[in-house]
């Protein structure tokens, strides 16, 4: 007889209590006074602030899907609103579903943006560390670039914003690490000076990317504009992170059916954009950089693990079958990837101990997507057990502990 998935997770203990577990894909709700508290006068009443209102947005700052508007917090520039506030945890820690959840300070949890009350979440759902994501900035610089026009001003919210991720890091006893962002859009100089200041200074712990910066009129990966940064990541060892929907590569809100209500569209939006980092390890295993650079390691953040053996295959098949001369690899491209790019999972629930026959445990993370509409919360541990029983004690330590603690060198 073949068990159900809640029977398999009520009939298996809890494995997790062994390890470190470190969750490598969490997002913080910026601090209200985030920006507001560190701006310059000239920056004083241009920075992001965030207010109550009625609104038709969600806590990205897109149109809600179901067309209807509701009270909540939401971040201004001026008179334009740029995203939201909010979770799918509640205060009391309920959990909201079909659709975009809790969008004030006073319903979401306070964990989402309290250290202390993210502390105390963590414990209680068996989590050591985790690695945190931007919100109402976008999941990468991206959102900088297409809603904030002066140069100066966005420079100023990414250095901003590092410096208080800093100190929440700091504060958290280092177990929660955000990833930095950088002001890509500046000079090469500039980029550099914010990006040795989050490491060297800050003591952060990996960058925010986004796939195609040729999209938003900025040189490609290819150009020698990058060298000194990749030159740099792969010196420091420093990862660079690729969240989904951190790219303007694949508009995902083009995939759903126009007839489809809020929820179906939600999940079918959510999957797109699962898919869509297979862009980002398509083009770096074919492009040459990790040869040019063999310690530069990638992350493909929040897109899941099943995807990538058929990837992989593909690649090797159209290596050999419609590139012949135009580059020459060091390697293949299923080594390549086990040379240098990770991936987590959280929602998978079976067939991980058939998919490490091709993605080698090595490679693989551990993630809960807190606070958002898929994330595990509040059965982390739960789940995590279930999904990883078949497989072998080493294994399990490398996907959920010692992956991510060599990785992000954490102090843990």
């Amino acid at each position: 007889m073949v068990m159900t998935w809640d029977e398999r997770v009520a009939g298996t203990p809890d494995i997790t209590k062994q390890y470190k577990v470190i969750d490598t894909d969490t997002h913080l709700n910026e601090d209200p006074d985030l920006w507001v508290s560190r701006a310059p006068a000239k920056f004083k009443d241009r920075v992001p602030e965030l207010r109550y209102v009625e609104t038709d947005k969600d806590p990205f700052g897109d149109p809600l899907l179901d067309g209807s508007k509701r009270m909540a917090d939401a971040w201004f520039i001026g008179d334009k609103q740029i995203g939201g506030f909010g979770g799918t945890v509640g205060r009391n820690g309920q959990k909201s579903y079909g659709g975009t959840g809790f969008q004030s300070r006073e319903e979401v949890h306070l964990g989402t943006w309290n250290v202390k009350q993210r502390l105390e979440l963590m414990d209680q759902t068996g989590i050591t560390g985790q690695i945190t994501y931007p919100q109402v900035t976008g999941f990468s610089a991206v959102k900088m670039i297409q809603t904030i026009e002066d140069k100066d001003l966005r420079t100023f919210v990414i250095s901003a914003f590092n410096d208080a991720h800093a100190e929440f890091q700091k504060d958290s006893g280092n177990r929660i690490f955000p990833q930095a962002m950088l002001p890509i859009w500046e000079d090469q100089a500039t980029m550099m000076k914010e990006a040795r200041r989050a490491i060297e200074d800050l003591k952060l712990t990996g960058f925010v990317m986004g796939d195609r910066p040729e999209m938003l009129g900025l040189p490609g990966y290819l150009d020698p504009y990058w060298e000194p940064f990749f030159e740099y990541c792969n010196d420091q060892r420093i990862p660079l992170n690729f969240h989904l929907a951190g790219s303007n590569a694949l508009d995902g809100k083009q995939v759903p059916w126009d007839s489809f209500g809020p929820q179906r569209k939600l999940a079918i939006l959510s999957i797109s954009f699962f898919i869509a980092n297979a862009g980002f390890v398509m083009n770096f295993l074919y492009s040459g950089l990790f040869d040019k650079y063999p310690n530069l390691k990638m992350v493909s953040v929040e897109s899941g693990v099943g995807w990538i053996p058929f990837v992989l295959e593909a690649l090797e098949y159209q290596l050999d079958e419609t590139v012949p001369t135009e580059v020459k690899l060091s390697k293949r491209p299923m080594e390549m990837f086990k040379d240098h790019i990770f991936a987590t999972f959280w929602f998978e629930k079976l067939g991980l101990q058939r998919l490490t026959d091709i993605v080698p445990v090595e490679n693989i993370m551990f993630e809960t997507d807190f606070p958002h509409p898929t994330c595990l919360y509040p059965m982390n541990k739960e789940h995590a057990s279930a999904a990883l029983m078949e497989l072998d004690d080493y294994s399990r330590r490398r996907i959920l502990q010692d992956n991510a603690i060599e990785l992000y060198h954490l102090p843990l």
